[in-house]
C-alpha cells in the first residue's frame, strides 16, 4: 500500500503533491532487492507507470480548483494503473 497526502497525520503516509511529482516509465522503474528502509524519512516515494493494481481519491477532487487540474489527476492516475485497475474517486454528497 502506498499512501499520500499534502499533509498526512501519520509518518506512514508520504507527504508529495500527487499533481507535481514525477513518474517513472515502467522500464526505468525497476525495484530493486534492497530491504525496506527503517524509518519514513529514509522511504522515497516511487510513482511507477502501470504498477498499481487500485488508487483511490477520497475528497480529493473537492479541493482541486479547476477541471482542468482534475483531468490531469484522471490522467496521471491512469497512467499508474495496471491494465484493468480500478481507480475509487470519494467525494461528499453533491447537490
Amino acid at each position: 500500500t502506498t499512501a499520500v497526502d499534502l499533509a498526512p497525520a501519520v509518518p506512514t503516509v508520504f507527504r508529495a503533491d500527487f499533481l507535481e511529482h514525477p513518474i517513472e516509465d515502467a522500464q526505468d522503474g525497476t525495484e530493486s532487492e534492497k530491504p525496506e528502509p527503517e524509518s519514513p524519512e529514509e522511504r522515497k516515494l516511487r510513482l511507477v507507470q502501470g504498477s498499481f493494481d487500485a488508487a483511490v481519491c477520497s475528497f480529493v477532487f473537492t479541493y482541486i480548483p479547476s477541471s482542468a487540474m482534475r483531468l490531469e489527476l484522471c490522467r496521471r492516475v491512469h497512467s499508474l494503473l495496471k491494465p484493468n485497475g480500478l481507480f475509487v474517486i470519494v467525494t461528499p454528497d453533491a447537490k
